[in-house]
């Protein structure tokens, strides 16, 4: 009982783990839609941290299943999947029988607007 001679330290006191039914079924159905986190949070109207400890909650009893783009959600997943496939459009271009690496203009001024974003 060393637990019991010592200052005790509760993580999380101020989070709210009850969930009732409704709620519970409300989760997995956003869960299977592919909705993320934050908007399961949204909707549910919970903190998303507490939404975090659910998805471990039904993950440990094997209730969820892994899915893309993992917490996030599909469109998480889309989006990184969109940016990827960008990454090569926004690098100078090689001017057509030149044999020259020369950058244009309209190169640059992409290259810096998708470093802006």
């Amino acid at each position: 009982m060393l637990a019991s001679r010592q200052k005790i330290y509760l993580a999380c006191e101020d989070m709210n783990f009850a969930w009732d039914e409704v709620e519970v079924r409300k989760f997995h159905e956003l869960w299977k839609a592919g909705v993320g986190i934050f908007d399961i949070a949204e909707q549910l109207k919970r903190d998303p941290d507490e939404v975090a400890l659910l998805i471990i909650d039904r993950s440990r009893q094997h209730r969820i299943q892994p899915r893309t783009g993992g917490i996030w959600g599909e469109e998480y997943f889309e989006i990184r999947k969109y940016i990827e496939s960008q990454k090569d459009k926004g690098k100078p271009r090689r001017r057509k029988g030149s044999g020259a690496s020369k950058a244009t203009v309209s190169d640059v001024e992409g290259i810096e607007a998708s470093e802006a974003r």
